[in-house]
C-alpha cells in the first residue's frame, strides 16, 4: 500500500509529522507500507537538493520554491499554484492509495481530487484558521471534513468552525521522543531572582513582542530570550533592542530540534503570546506541549484558547500584554507552589497523552481499513 503525506513546509517545520509517522513505523514492521512524504523548502535559495533518510520513508519529494513566510498573501499566490502543480503530479506519478493532508492549504489546493479519486480515502489535518469567515471558503472546508475518511483538528478552539462529526478527533503537537525528558526543568533550582523567558519556533507577531519587551526592558528581574527561524519580524524586534537600548533581550537563531532540551531546562517561563487575531486565538502552539513536558509555566494571552485552558488547569498566567505586565509576572512566578504546579503539570501530560494514543488508534483503523 502506497501512503502519500502532503505537506506545506519543510520537514524540519512539521514536528506534527511525526503524529502519523510514528503509528505507521510501529504498524510496518514487515514494510508492507510505502510511505511517502512532500514537503515544501521554501528556504531553499539556491534551489540545491537535499537527500532526506528518514525512520519509515520511503522517499522524500521536496518542492523546491523560495517564499518567504511575512509578505503579502496576495504575492503568495503564484507559489501556490505551482505547488499544487507539483504535488498533483507526484500523486498521479506514485498512484497512492491513501494520503494524509498535514494543513488546510494543501487540501484546499487538491480539492478536485479529493472529490473525486480520493474521497474517504484521506485523512484532513486541520491546525490552522484561515480565511473560514469568508462563508465559500468554510464551505470547501466543510466539504473536505466530510469526505474526509477522518479529520484530526490541533486544537479543540477549531470545531466551532467545522461540520459537527464524530469522526472529528484531536491531534496533540506532542514530540513523544521528549517524553524522555519529562520534568527535566525541575532538575535546575526553580527559585531565581533574575527569570528567563523563552520563545522558541518561527519569530512572527512583532506587536505582542514589542509590547513584552517594550514592558520588561531593562527590569533587572528578567532576560528574554528568542530561539529560532528571523525574518522581518526579528530584524524588526532586533532594530527595537537596538534604538531602545534594550540589554536583556537576546536573539539565539535557528536550532536543531536535538539543542531544544538544553535551552528548555535554563528556562524559567515559555513565552507563548500571540497577537489578538482569530488565527492565533484558537490555535495550539507546539511550546505549549513543550512546556507542559519540561515542566515550566507559560504565559499565554488572556482570552485565547490556549489562556484559557492554562488557566483552567492551573499551569501557567494568561495575561492582556497592554498592562504593565513586570510585577505580575514576576509575582506569579515567585508565589507558585511548585507541588501542586507539578501536580497539575502531571493530570495534564496525561490527558493528552491519553488523547494522542487514541488518535494513534484511529490511524491505524484508517490504514488497515480497505476502501
Amino acid at each position: 500500500m502506497k501512503i502519500g503525506i502532503i505537506g506545506f513546509a519543510k520537514i524540519k517545520y512539521m514536528p506534527y509529522l511525526n503524529f502519523y509517522l510514528d503509528c505507521i513505523n510501529r504498524m510496518n514492521s514487515n514494510k508492507y507500507l510505502d510511505v511517502f512524504v512532500i514537503e515544501w523548502d521554501r528556504e531553499n535559495v539556491n534551489q540545491t537538493k537535499q537527500e532526506y533518510k528518514i525512520d519509515g520513508v520511503s522517499k522524500v519529494y521536496s518542492f523546491q520554491n523560495f517564499q518567504l513566510d511575512e509578505v503579502r498573501k496576495i504575492s503568495k499566490v503564484k507559489n501556490l499554484f505551482l505547488y499544487r502543480k507539483y504535488t498533483k503530479s507526484i500523486i498521479k506519478k506514485e498512484k497512492f492509495d491513501k494520503l494524509i493532508l498535514l494543513h488546510t492549504f494543501p487540501a484546499v489546493l487538491l480539492f478536485d481530487l479529493l472529490m473525486t479519486k480520493y474521497r474517504k480515502r484521506y485523512i484532513f489535518d486541520y491546525r490552522d484558521f484561515t480565511y473560514e469567515k469568508i462563508s465559500l471558503f468554510k464551505y470547501i472546508i466543510g466539504l473536505i471534513v466530510k469526505k474526509s475518511n477522518m479529520t484530526f483538528v490541533s486544537s479543540d478552539g477549531f470545531r466551532e468552525y467545522l461540520p459537527r462529526l464524530s469522526k472529528i478527533y484531536t491531534s496533540h503537537n506532542l514530540d513523544m521522543e521528549t517524553l524522555k525528558y519529562k520534568g527535566i526543568r525541575k532538575s535546575i533550582n526553580r527559585k531565581q531572582d533574575r527569570l528567563r523567558i523563552s520563545f522558541w519556533g518561527f519569530i512572527r507577531h512583532e506587536k505582542i513582542n514589542i509590547k513584552l519587551i517594550s514592558n520588561l526592558q531593562n527590569d533587572p528581574r528578567f532576560e528574554i530570550h528568542y530561539y529560532g527561524r528571523e525574518q522581518q519580524t526579528a530584524k524588526n524586534l532586533k532594530e527595537y533592542c537596538m534604538h531602545n537600548g534594550v540589554k536583556n533581550v537576546f536573539f539565539h537563531g535557528t536550532y536543531e530540534p536535538s539543542q531544544k532540551v538544553d535551552f528548555a531546562k535554563k528556562t524559567d517561563i515559555v513565552h507563548n503570546l500571540y497577537d489578538n487575531e482569530t488565527q492565533t486565538n484558537l490555535a495550539m502552539g507546539n511550546k505549549y506541549y513543550d512546556a507542559i513536558v519540561f515542566s515550566i509555566p507559560q504565559l499565554c494571552l488572556c482570552h485565547s484558547y490556549m489562556g484559557d485552558r492554562i488557566t483552567d488547569k492551573d499551569i501557567g498566567l494568561s495575561i492582556s500584554i497592554d498592562q504593565n505586565v513586570g510585577d505580575k509576572i514576576y509575582d506569579y512566578y515567585q508565589n507558585i507552589n511548585w507541588d501542586i504546579f507539578d501536580d497539575n503539570i502531571k493530570k495534564e501530560v496525561d490527558i493528552v497523552v491519553k488523547e494522542y494514543m487514541l488518535g494513534q488508534k484511529k490511524i491505524r483503523e484508517f490504514i488497515e481499513r480497505r476502501n
